[in-house]
């Protein structure tokens, strides 16, 4: 066999790095084209994470299309940069994998007395709602506080949320920034047998906004209505140690179910309680159990059940 010269090894391996997209061979690029290729089947990379805590990001991957053929060399472009990308969708939807968290199946207590939507939450609400104490980290398994304390209840015809949030900061935004700022974040899905979902926000001082989603394939959602007028009842106050926020929902404006019929006990729905805080600079958010990724994260909200009295 003719031994190459020199330049001739140069050049083949030159052409080896054409081939392969001039991609370098060391660990972080090996890791990269890993990951990347692990995405190129779109339908079993989803099928793989079906039914997970990791859905949610693995859907992603359906905004990756572009990304994806500059990675096969169909589409002109930055080659690194898409595979990035991928491994980027790689990397959240594994922590979906190792996630150890089940979504919760919480009992929904029916309240002897309607709710004084005045933001208080009084003795009588307290004893007859269902109460959850504490708080995550969004993306943490470990719990990170136990003073927050959020209750749900309902009554014949009315859905209730409420929270206490300590806070030595308040940061009250009003409009489109309440998010940005202290909040409670409520996410309701009123059928679980369908795509249509609320999000209502309250901040400590009684400002309300309100839209409506539609959950797709893709793990993103599709926003219906910026500014959803709904017939409801919000309230908040502040108070020496933080502030209480308070919703009430008529059942009837929610699913058409209960506009036929009130609320049963045994319905089901799907809902999620955020709670977004700006303190000192630094924005996060938290719920009263594990969640993961984001308040728009159906596959980790929490299964409620109209139940009985407490």
């Amino acid at each position: 066999m003719k031994c190459r010269s020199h330049w001739e090894s140069i050049l083949f391996a030159g052409g080896i790095l054409l081939l392969t997209g001039c991609r370098s061979f060391n660990s972080d690029s090996a890791e990269l084209e890993r990951k990347a290729h692990a995405l190129l089947d779109t339908d079993a990379w989803i099928r793989s994470f079906c039914g997970t805590p990791g859905e949610y990001a693995a859907r992603r991957r359906c905004h990756l299309d572009r990304e994806a053929a500059i990675f096969r060399g169909e589409l002109p472009g930055d080659r690194r940069a898409a595979a990035e990308q991928l491994a980027a969708c790689y990397d959240a939807a594994e922590r979906g994998r190792r996630w150890q968290a089940k979504p919760m199946t919480l009992p929904i207590a029916r309240m002897v007395a309607p709710p004084e939507i005045d933001g208080i939450v009084s003795p009588a609400e307290r004893a007859g709602a269902t109460e959850v104490c504490g708080e995550y980290l969004l993306d943490s398994e470990q719990k990170h506080s136990d003073a927050p304390r959020w209750w749900v209840g309902w009554t014949v015809d009315t859905l209730y949320f409420a929270v206490e949030f300590p806070d030595c900061d308040i940061q009250a935004f009003s409009g489109r920034k309440i998010p940005s700022g202290d909040a409670l974040e409520c996410f309701l899905r009123p059928n679980p047998e369908e795509n249509l979902y609320y999000e209502i926000l309250v901040n400590p001082e009684g400002a309300r906004w309100c839209l409506s989603h539609l959950a797709s394939r893709t793990g993103s959602h599709f926003l219906l209505n910026l500014d959803k007028k709904m017939k409801m009842r919000s309230d908040a106050k502040r108070s020496l140690r933080g502030y209480c926020v308070e919703i009430a929902i008529p059942a009837n404006q929610l699913h058409g179910l209960w506009c036929a019929q009130p609320p049963r006990i045994g319905d089901r729905l799907e809902f999620q309680m955020v709670r977004t805080n700006l303190e000192s600079g630094t924005y996060r958010k938290s719920a009263p159990f594990p969640l993961l990724y984001d308040g728009h994260n159906l596959y980790g909200w929490m299964r409620g059940i109209l139940s009985q009295h407490r």
